[in-house]
């Protein structure tokens, strides 16, 4: 448990969008709603680990493990739609998409994973609403940068119109 609150303490977990109004478009509604949602999903991690810390729940290495990884794809993630949302240039998109789907399928095999270990009696019933919920907000995470990508992308078509 130790180091699984180090690891949020450390913000190796915590993905920040800041989003610079553009006066060339209208950035208003994208900005409302990622920010809503990163909101959200911030709250939901915060749950999950103010519970953890709580009942003093055991993380496995191996699930710590998976979680650093899928920090390093939403970093990349990050990266790649900052430079679209700073740069307007939409190049890179199927690039992020990868990465997403990437996320999304490590999303799938870490809650089979933890799923597998739970049956082998490897981990504790009490840890799977917090793993589950924490692995599903990080996912959603990342379907929001998307949404961000494809909204400059939808935004840059509708400027050349």
């Amino acid at each position: 448990m130790a180091s699984f609150v180090r690891l949020l303490q450390k913000k190796q977990l915590n993905t920040i969008i800041v989003l610079k109004n553009d006066t060339k478009a209208n950035w208003d509604a994208v900005k409302d709603t990622v920010t809503l949602r990163v909101g959200e999903i911030g709250d939901n991690l915060c749950k999950c680990t103010r519970r953890a810390v709580r009942e003093d729940l055991n993380i496995s290495e191996l699930a710590i493990s998976q979680l650093i990884n899928m920090k390093s794809k939403i970093t990349d993630l990050y990266s790649n739609i900052s430079e679209i949302f700073m740069s307007k240039n939409v190049d890179t998109l199927p690039v992020a998409n990868e990465i997403e789907e990437t996320i999304d399928n490590l999303r799938k095999q870490m809650v089979d994973d933890h799923f597998d270990r739970l049956n082998r009696g490897e981990c504790s019933p009490n840890s799977s609403g917090v793993f589950v919920n924490l692995v599903n907000n990080l996912e959603r995470a990342a379907d929001h940068m998307m949404y961000i990508g494809e909204n400059v992308n939808e935004a840059l078509k509708q400027s050349k119109k």
